[in-house]
């Protein structure tokens, strides 16, 4: 019995020996486990981490384009003047600064008057509209009539016509203000006056020998009633400042900046002034 005893007691502690043995291998395995786990975690934890970081750009991107589509609407709402609109690419693929300096357009021409100067506060957009499709309706100092085409009326449409002007005037002096239009709705610079002028129907002669105006935007229209052509110029000191068509049987007219002093007025067909076409044209 005693015998029997110690063989149980021998069996009971080998199986406990057993249990603890795989007990502690059980937990040796479980901490393994228990470590992948926690690798596996920060491993898991990391690549989300590498996903937040490669999505994030996506909002910086569509700032970008908001930012770009808010830039291209504000230049759309830019003035003519800016270097893309419609107006400077007329400017330019017209030629139009091989004739003008124009510092936007960065043109030197020196055929016609620089812009920059001739253009002036009291311009407005409609007025200068008038000048590109009738240049002989303002004169600058100094420049003869006919020196511009006249047919820019026909090459351009009238939207062009316009934004030409609206380019000229957001890059001048000029300004777009409705107020400084005269009755006629073209810009008056200073005072100024509208002088007549009439040649006679049968002597090479004018209706007056004098004319006197306000200095300012000076216009002399000018009728002749004889089928011989006549023209008026005006100059002063010998050089001439302005001058309009030859006409016969019709009316013209020529309008030009003058400041105070004494001109001359005549007709310029060879022989005419010496036979009497000329005069004296004070401006005060």
């Amino acid at each position: 019995m005693r015998d029997n005893g110690w063989k149980s007691l021998l069996i009971e502690g080998w199986a406990f020996v057993a249990v603890a043995a795989m007990a502690f291998v059980g937990g040796l395995l479980i901490g393994d486990l228990g470590g992948s786990t926690k690798t596996e975690t920060v491993y898991v934890a990391s690549s989300s981490n590498e996903g937040e970081e490669a999505e994030a750009p996506e909002p910086i991107g569509e700032a970008t384009g908001a930012e770009e589509e808010n830039g291209a609407e504000g230049g759309e709402s830019e003035k003519e003047g800016a270097a893309n609109s419609p107006g400077a690419q007329i400017f330019t693929s017209n030629g139009c600064g091989t004739c003008h300096t124009l510092a936007a357009a960065g043109s030197t021409g020196e055929t016609g008057p620089n812009l920059n100067e001739f253009l002036a506060p009291d311009d407005t957009t409609e007025a200068v509209e008038e000048m590109i499709v009738d240049p002989n309706s303002e004169l600058a100092e100094g420049y003869p009539p006919n020196l511009m085409p006249k047919n820019y009326g026909q090459a351009f449409s009238k939207t062009e016509v316009h934004q030409l002007a609206e380019y000229l005037v957001a890059t001048t002096p000029a300004k777009p203000n409705p107020e400084s239009k005269g009755a006629s709705g073209a810009a008056a610079k200073g005072a100024g006056e509208a002088l007549h002028l009439a040649a006679s129907a049968t002597q090479l002669a004018f209706d007056t020998k004098e004319l006197t105006s306000k200095a300012g935007k000076v216009t002399i229209e000018f009728e002749n009633p004889a089928a011989i052509e006549h023209d008026v110029a005006i100059e002063q000191n010998g050089k001439e400042i302005a001058k309009t068509e030859l006409i016969s049987e019709g009316k013209t007219s020529v309008t030009t900046e003058l400041k105070p002093g004494t001109y001359t007025f005549l007709c310029t067909v060879p022989g005419h002034a010496a036979a009497g076409m000329e005069g004296t044209l004070v401006v005060k």
